[in-house]
């Protein structure tokens, strides 16, 4: 498409793609990251202020919705979630500085349980704790 004009038309904003996330309200400290994997869309949510933020989000994706917390290692549904193509709106709130890593899936059982459960119990037997079995790194003389 090739716009005559110098400045950001309708016709622009119609051939731009359909955003991602939408809030229900701007809020310049939320900012996000989005990945789409083979079977999962992969949301990184991080408030950059010193205050609580919570907005309603919309996200592109289906399946059932997950926050997934690294810090503890678990896995927990999203409360208040709708499952489809385009998920419907969900409660985004997140703490001052606080990130938040939500997970789409399309109820793959193996890789999203649908239910609170140890990241680490995702792993194939032998492997849960490998990274502590890696040898360390050599001084240098």
């Amino acid at each position: 498409m090739l716009e005559p004009a110098a400045e950001i038309t309708a016709r622009v904003v119609q051939a731009l793609p359909k955003p991602d996330v939408t809030l229900d309200r701007p809020c310049p400290p939320i900012i996000y990251n989005h990945r789409s994997l083979l079977d999962a869309e992969v949301y990184f949510f991080f408030n950059e202020s010193n205050q609580r933020q919570s907005r309603t989000a919309v996200l592109a994706g289906g399946g059932q919705p997950q926050v997934w917390d690294a810090g503890a290692g678990t896995i927990q549904p999203m409360t208040g979630a709708t499952v489809g193509k385009r998920n419907g709106d969900r409660a985004l709130s997140l703490e001052p500085y606080e990130a938040k890593l939500i997970v789409l899936g399309l109820g793959r059982s193996s890789l999203v349980p649908q239910s609170a459960d140890r990241l680490d119990s995702r792993l194939p037997a032998g492997r849960e704790r490998s990274w502590r079995n890696m040898p360390r790194p050599r001084a240098r003389r």
